[in-house]
């Protein structure tokens, strides 16, 4: 596979003890500073789908090693004998993943949890942000101009545009758009500070115990 980036074969992930998983060894190559990993979104989806096979796979074995009720060895079907038909919640964007983040969503929104929700935030990010232009004309991680700072207010998009500008930059985009987050949370969403969302009351897994209802009402 991909003789191009392997001309001396890919080797093995798990050839020695400690050489590390499938996730760790994709982490390895789309930070490399070789960006041809990164930029074939080919190979991206290719790893995706070994990473969740693996998964898969090791989740069917333990289940059928603690005698747990699953595909028997005598299943004629091979996708479903080595991989099983129950997806865990592990991986995301499956249904069972997202069966579990409706479990914390229930309680945000509960009225005689944390009161009547006053407000929500969406976070989004698009081709034009100041940080994904300037990685896409300057390389990795550079940093935007006074320009490029406000380049998202002034362009407008074509209409029979249908493909997107940066879709070769997938890191650049997930490692910005994560970052963001991250400064998003630090600067809004302080809890007990005053913040330009107002004071925040509830940060975290919520807890449905009288002991943690206490807890936050002294808090406040």
């Amino acid at each position: 596979m991909w003789p191009i980036a392997h001309p001396y074969g890919t080797g093995s992930e798990r050839s020695e003890v400690g050489s590390g998983s499938p996730a760790a060894h994709a982490r390895n190559r789309a930070t490399l500073i070789q960006s041809w990993f990164r930029r074939t979104a080919r190979w991206a989806f290719w790893k995706l789908d070994c990473i969740i096979k693996n998964l898969l796979f090791h989740s069917n074995f333990n289940r059928r090693k603690r005698g747990r009720p699953g595909p028997s060895v005598e299943e004629p079907d091979p996708y479903k004998r080595y991989f099983g038909i129950t997806v865990p919640s592990t991986i995301p964007e499956s249904s069972s993943w997202w069966q579990h983040q409706t479990k914390d969503l229930f309680p945000l929104t509960e009225e005689s949890e944390l009161g009547l929700m006053q407000s929500m935030i969406t976070i989004t990010f698009n081709d034009l942000a100041p940080e994904m232009l300037a990685s896409a004309r300057r390389g990795p991680f550079a940093e935007a101009d006074e320009s490029e700072r406000v380049e998202y207010l002034l362009t407008r998009l074509r209409s029979e545009r249908t493909r997107v500008d940066h879709e070769n930059y997938a890191l650049e985009h997930c490692l910005s758009y994560q970052r963001r987050v991250a400064a998003t949370k630090e600067a809004f969403m302080r809890r007990g500070k005053r913040t330009p969302l107002g004071i925040l009351i509830e940060v975290g897994p919520h807890r449905s115990t009288d002991a943690s209802r206490a807890a936050r009402r002294a808090d406040l």
